[in-house]
């Protein structure tokens, strides 16, 4: 089936972001993910190629990419694998997984999933049956998760609805340490700067977008300058970086830019799809 430049249907929000084999993937509350092409941003829908993606799947809550060929995909309930090229997708048999709000796989290869109240879950792939779960949450300031990564010290970085944890040796579940800078932020993204390993931007939501340096624990606020009428301000959530080093964060207004992580901006609008916006 060839791929068609796409609008999405009212009352659609946009809900996760993903990078898969250079372009971005966009999921949806109807269920649909979209791919938009990193150089020239057009939009197309992959349900025309995923055989039985809208009848499976009400509603994306996160994508995270599992190798070249495939990604994982949860819905409200469940957990699917997605493979592009062999247009298949297979559901993954597990307990209930509800609320999965962010996604990670580290270089083990261990899924790492933060919830919406329920902490962070460890997902352990095995071929027979899968894979297994085991401890919930690491002592968190928080159970409402929002932005996991994994830095190049092997140091796990947890956002969430009150501030930012680090687990300094996470895979033998370490006690977490607190970021009192961003006590009072609601962390949506944590992305380091590929020029200097010591930056992490931080995407706040309301607050915007920072800059924190682990080094000097200082925090940099960046003035993002889109709009020339004051009343209007970006909501900054979900973000990802690409393999060329852009980054993507996902707004109320669309995708906002940053070319090779350089503090300047364009952004996507979202009228090229139908007005909709990131939902939290």
């Amino acid at each position: 089936t060839t791929l068609t430049n796409v609008k999405l249907p009212g009352k659609n929000n946009l809900t996760c972001l993903a990078e898969y084999n250079g372009y971005l993937l966009v999921g949806t509350s109807s269920g649909e993910i979209l791919r938009i092409e990193n150089e020239t941003k057009d939009i197309y829908n992959l349900s025309k190629i995923l055989p039985g993606l809208t009848n499976k799947i009400n509603f994306v809550n996160q994508i995270v990419k599992n190798s070249k060929e495939s990604f994982y995909l949860f819905s409200k309930n469940n957990m699917f694998l997605c493979d592009i090229d062999q247009r298949k997708l297979i559901k993954i048999q597990t307990p209930k997984l509800s609320k999965v709000k962010r996604c990670l796989i580290d270089k083990s290869g261990i899924l790492w999933a933060g919830t919406n109240g329920a902490g962070l879950i460890k997902i352990v792939p095995k071929q027979d049956p899968f894979i297994s779960l085991s401890h919930k949450n690491h002592d968190l300031s928080f159970s409402s998760i929002r932005a996991i990564y994994v830095d190049e010290k092997n140091n796990l970085w947890v956002g969430g609805l009150r501030g930012l944890n680090l687990f300094k040796d996470y895979q033998h579940k370490s006690t977490p340490i607190i970021i009192p800078e961003f006590n009072n932020s609601v962390v949506y993204s944590i992305i380091q700067d590929d020029n200097n390993n010591e930056i992490f931007w931080i995407a706040r939501g309301r607050a915007g977008l920072a800059k924190y340096n682990r080094e000097t624990r200082s925090v940099k606020k960046i003035e993002l300058n889109i709009f020339s009428n004051t009343a209007m301000s970006l909501v900054l959530l979900k973000g990802i970086k690409s393999e060329n080093g852009d980054l993507f964060f996902g707004t109320n207004y669309g995708l906002l830019i940053s070319i090779k992580g350089e503090e300047k901006f364009k952004l996507l609008s979202l009228d090229k799809i139908d007005g909709h916006k990131f939902i939290k």
